[in-house]
């Protein structure tokens, strides 16, 4: 892990934010616990990253990956804190966190620094700019929205439906943190439209 880490920091250069995505334990009782694998971490220097995105689970153990709806909202929060407090690092979170108050909950006892969404939006398309317009979801720990799901529309033109998390209670900003396509060169103008201006991931402004 060092190794991938050290080559991806020198291809990426100083610019370049740079993280890691992390099952914080593999969810099955042959797999690793969460204590084994923050161990297990700790000779990967993660203290060089700009940021982590703490889940869970594995192909073994599947209603990690997808929790069912039984189960507590931001049920991974504990486990991000735990790296948040061990790295000092920007730490994002995923996991049944499909309310404003679940996510402002989340933030304001600093248990991660932005919520990581994507079956949330599948299903609401509006949940950023309806959170926005609720006391609960205005927390100016909120620093960006990080989603691996973008609703395109047919044409190939980015939705209008859809808009990060702002940066502030005053919403003078939004950074946005993602890949592929539609994060991409040809997509800027579009997302620079909706007050986007910044990518955490791919580094463009």
């Amino acid at each position: 892990m060092r190794l991938v880490i050290d080559a991806v920091l020198e291809q990426a250069g100083p610019h370049q934010a740079v993280g890691l995505r992390i099952s914080a334990h593999e969810g099955h009782a042959d797999g690793l616990s969460a204590d084994e694998t923050f161990d297990l971490l700790k000779g990967a220097s993660l203290e060089r990253l700009h940021f982590l995105d703490v889940s869970a689970g594995s192909y073994e153990a599947g209603e990690w990956i997808v929790q069912p709806g039984e189960w507590k909202p931001g049920v991974l929060a504990p486990y991000a804190e735990r790296y948040r407090r061990a790295y000092g690092l920007a730490v994002g979170v995923p996991g049944r966190i499909n309310t404003p108050e679940a996510a402002a909950h989340i933030l304001r006892w600093g248990q991660a620094d932005f919520i990581s969404m994507a079956r949330t939006l599948h299903a609401d398309p509006e949940f950023p700019n309806r959170a926005l317009e609720r006391p609960t979801g205005r927390v100016s720990r909120a620093t960006c929205a990080s989603t691996n799901f973008i609703r395109a529309a047919p044409s190939g033109a980015v939705s209008t439906r859809q808009r990060a998390v702002s940066t502030s209670e005053t919403q003078t900003g939004t950074a946005i943190a993602g890949r592929g396509y539609w994060w991409s060169e040809p997509a800027r103008p579009a997302w620079r439209r909706h007050g986007c201006w910044r990518n955490v991931a791919t580094g463009w402004s």
